[in-house]
């Protein structure tokens, strides 16, 4: 379950990573269950992502980001199809 990043101290501990993060190459998915509020490629990257909000998209398809480019969100289930990304948890 995810942390309420209303309250915040919560949303500070998550910006800095201090709930820990996933580090995913070509072909690894994030565990089911755990929720994500930024990815980072730290290498030119292609992935997906289950996107859980109540408007927009729910899921994204990102291909041939740059390195150190956020892609911000609340995201679930991440599959890294080419490169390397962090995962930060929420």
């Amino acid at each position: 379950m995810a942390n309420n990043l209303r309250f915040t101290h919560i949303y500070q501990k998550a910006t800095l990573g201090q709930f820990g993060c996933r580090v995913l190459e070509t072909g690894d998915s994030t565990p089911v269950g755990e929720f994500y509020h930024t990815i980072r490629p730290l290498k030119n990257s292609s992935f997906t992502a289950d996107n859980n909000t109540t408007g927009g998209d729910s899921s994204i398809t990102i291909t041939n980001v740059e390195a150190a480019c956020d892609i911000v969100g609340h995201f679930d289930n991440v599959s890294c199809s080419h490169g390397k990304v962090i995962c930060y948890l929420i």
